[in-house]
């Protein structure tokens, strides 16, 4: 059985098919939640998201990390979040273990300016 195979018959998850990730729930609590991503392609080019809590990632593997107005930025390791945007991409198939706390507003998401 693959990891995914048993995740998905153990775990609730948000995928669909035009999701960039799956988001298996291995913890849900009132103050946190862990989860583990599996990441399906990478995020829209030039939208941008932001968290609407603050998390922790530890990374399996590694994604470039674009934030506007930013150089590029290769990830390895531990990354952490919440307002400000960001959008990943070269993510192959990578796995991240997200301790995220409690939802403080909505999601946002910002489309770059096209010049």
């Amino acid at each position: 059985m693959s990891l995914e195979s048993f995740l998905a018959a153990r775990c609730r998850n948000t995928a669909h098919k035009a999701t960039t990730l799956v988001r298996y729930y291995l913890y849900e609590g009132e103050r946190f939640s862990v989860c583990l991503h599996k990441f399906r392609r990478d995020d829209e080019r030039g939208v941008y998201h932001d968290h609407p809590f603050d998390w922790v990632s530890l990374f399996f593997g590694s994604y470039v990390e674009q934030r506007p107005n930013e150089k590029p930025r290769r990830k390895w390791f531990i990354n952490t979040g919440g307002a400000q945007p960001h959008r990943v991409e070269d993510t192959r198939g990578m796995w991240t273990l997200v301790f995220r706390g409690p939802e403080t507003r909505e999601w946002s998401y910002t489309k770059e300016e096209m010049t």
